[in-house]
């Protein structure tokens, strides 16, 4: 098992100023320079637009936005975007 194959998540926190979408964009341009998929994910749809091609994470994982006690992910296994 390679480990460039291995999919990776990375989490980039700070306070406001600090510098994170200068970061992200400059891996996202890195990542995809390299000609590998990259799917920048968001809490909120204001900070997903700050991204590019950023999505949310209710978005990108099917996670219901009315959510309650037997509320469950729609994100099918084994499909292109559960291998993501």
């Amino acid at each position: 098992n390679n480990a460039a194959d291995t999919p990776k998540c990375y989490f980039l926190d700070g306070p406001a100023g600090t510098g994170k979408t200068f970061v992200y964009s400059t891996l996202l341009h890195t990542i995809r320079g390299r000609g590998d998929d990259v799917i920048p994910v968001a809490s909120t749809g204001i900070a997903a637009t700050l991204l590019i091609r950023g999505r949310t994470a209710h978005s990108v994982f099917k996670i219901p936005i009315d959510l309650n006690a037997t509320s469950t992910c729609n994100l099918k296994p084994n499909t292109k975007e559960a291998d993501m």
